[in-house]
């Protein structure tokens, strides 16, 4: 493997060259949640990446044993020895195991891994309608799944394909022949084609590689659950992140407000300038810890505690807002007065 060169197709660009006299290889495909990683995945597939417990038509799978917020090493690795036992080439796609490569990486044999981008506000259109929720609920998540993505492809030594969307998604051939040679595989004509036609499909990913059962579309049951599990990670993080920052604002009003009644004061006085302190807008921070929520609910939990979720999040949401308008407000009234004083802003 060569480490450090970059190669560029017309819509892919290589990490880092393998050895291409190894044969056994695993890929692991991974980018945000709905930026295309299933179409990848699904493309991968039916290229002959064996992902053998991958879901039919989403195509998503991890043999990581996920304990909370990690993982069992030792359950983990069993499960990747008996695959890397049976298949020469084979893999999975699940975004989350992003967050713990470190974990886990050390344990694959010849990893090869394909990152998807797409655009950012079309990942948060695509979030927010699929997983029905507020948009904006969906940003901070997408953003930090981003920032990892860019810190990891700058420090890792290993095969790296960057795949872009869109460029996939005009034009299949040009993304898929370069990527097929990158893992080792020569695609005849005839399966080129299929994969062409299942990427050029209006559903992308989310169909079988089985020309078969290509009609077959996603459960409610799937959807529920996808749904149910997506509300309650990003409502609930944004709910505690808004009431904080609500709170840091409240708090950081009152000292505003001390200080415009001292300003009104010294104006009225006739005083000068003087630097005196300011209050300013403080950000709060949170940490965001990705978590296995999958539930053992019935459909209409799921739907009753995902209405739950939602009338919090949109209620914190609404109570932010108020209390930022009203730091602005002082802001701008500050301002004001300072600059009456000759103050400096």
């Amino acid at each position: 493997m060569t480490i450090s060169s970059h190669e560029h197709s017309s819509s892919i660009t290589f990490l880092n060259t393998p050895d291409k006299a190894v044969h056994e290889k695993t890929v692991i495909v991974l980018g945000a949640g709905r930026s295309g990683t299933s179409a990848v995945a699904g493309a991968c597939r039916l290229l002959g990446v064996a992902m053998p417990n991958a879901h039919p038509l989403k195509h998503e799978w991890s043999p990581l044993a996920y304990s909370g917020d990690t993982i069992d090493r030792n359950l983990t690795k069993r499960n990747i020895d008996k695959f890397d036992s049976e298949l020469p080439i084979w893999g999975w796609k699940a975004p989350r195991d992003l967050f713990l490569l470190d974990q886990f990486i050390s344990m694959v044999r010849n990893p090869h891994i394909i990152i998807v981008f797409r655009n950012l506000l079309d990942v948060m259109r695509s979030s927010a309608r699929h997983e029905d929720c507020d948009l904006l609920a969906t940003s901070k998540t997408i953003g930090l799944v981003y920032e990892n993505i860019c810190s990891f492809i700058n420090l890792t030594c290993l095969p790296v394909a960057l795949v872009s969307y869109e460029e996939l998604r005009a034009a299949p051939g040009k993304t898929m022949r370069p990527l097929a040679d990158w893992l080792g595989f020569h695609p005849s004509v005839p399966e080129m084609e299929e994969i062409e036609a299942f990427l050029s499909d209006q559903r992308a990913g989310y169909q079988s590689v089985d020309f078969k059962t290509r009609h077959r579309k996603v459960s409610e049951a799937d959807i529920i659950m996808d749904q149910y599990v997506a509300k309650k990670t990003l409502y609930t993080q944004n709910t505690s992140l808004l009431s904080s920052r609500a709170d840091s604002l409240r708090q950081n009003a009152e000292e505003a407000r001390k200080i415009v009644e001292h300003l009104k004061g010294r104006l009225a006085r006739g005083e000068g300038a003087d630097r005196g302190n300011r209050a300013s807008i403080a950000n709060a921070s949170s940490s965001d810890v990705m978590t296995d929520t999958r539930p053992s609910l019935t459909a209409e939990q799921m739907i009753k505690e995902n209405g739950e979720l939602e009338t919090a999040y949109f209620a914190a949401r609404r109570d932010y807002l108020l209390a930022l308008r009203q730091r602005m407000e002082l802001q701008r009234e500050m301002d004001s007065l300072a600059m009456k004083l000759g103050l400096p802003l």
